[in-house]
């Protein structure tokens, strides 16, 4: 947990923390479609009629990907399995901990309903795979701003809500830059 004074309030505080119950982003991206296949772990999306054990190789898949889920701008996702879970769409080079887990792709039907070209799916792609892996590697933030107060009738120090937001992926002070001026916050 980090805490912040602020420069301008007297006794007004805020602290950020991880956000333990943040929902995935895998929940709220219907533009770019994950399908990892990996043994011990349920990650990228959900493909309800997709059996992993119908395949042969990873090009049997990204043709199946091709053909049947008019998928586009198709690329290999990497995972890295150690101490925690990392993807890329880079191969980590570690050949005992990482490897292909699966494929990203923005279905034909998006990239022509928005007029997506290559540069702008590969910065999509990139934006998601980097918020997702954020969010695999436990980097999702809360904040909470509060008074500090004493009690007039027995000099307890009391806490008052003033504002509070949740779910912020990534660098905090870059992700939350929307909602929190760090200009008036001073770390302590």
């Amino acid at each position: 947990m980090t805490k912040y004074v602020n420069k301008k309030i007297k006794n007004r505080y805020m602290e950020i923390d991880v956000d333990e119950y943040a929902e995935s982003p895998r929940e709220f991206d219907d533009i770019v479609k994950m399908l990892f296949i990996h043994k011990r772990y349920d990650l990228g999306d959900k493909h309800e009629c997709f059996n992993p054990d119908s395949f042969d190789s990873w090009d049997d898949i990204k043709q199946y990907i091709q053909d049947e889920l008019s998928g586009m701008y198709i690329r290999k996702v990497y995972m890295l399995d150690h101490s925690g879970l990392s993807i890329s769409l880079r191969d980590f080079c570690d050949s005992w901990d990482s490897g292909v887990i699966g494929f990203v792709y923005i279905p034909a039907g998006y990239v022509q309903k928005y007029k997506i070209d290559e540069e702008q799916a590969n910065n999509i792609i990139s934006s998601s795979i980097e918020e997702y892996d954020n969010y695999l590697r436990g980097e999702i933030y809360r904040f909470y701003i509060y008074d500090e107060k004493i009690c007039d009738c027995c000099d307890t120090k009391l806490e008052e809500h003033v504002d509070s937001c949740c779910g912020f992926i990534g660098d905090p002070k870059e992700s939350m830059s929307g909602y929190v001026d760090f200009e008036e916050w001073e770390e302590i």
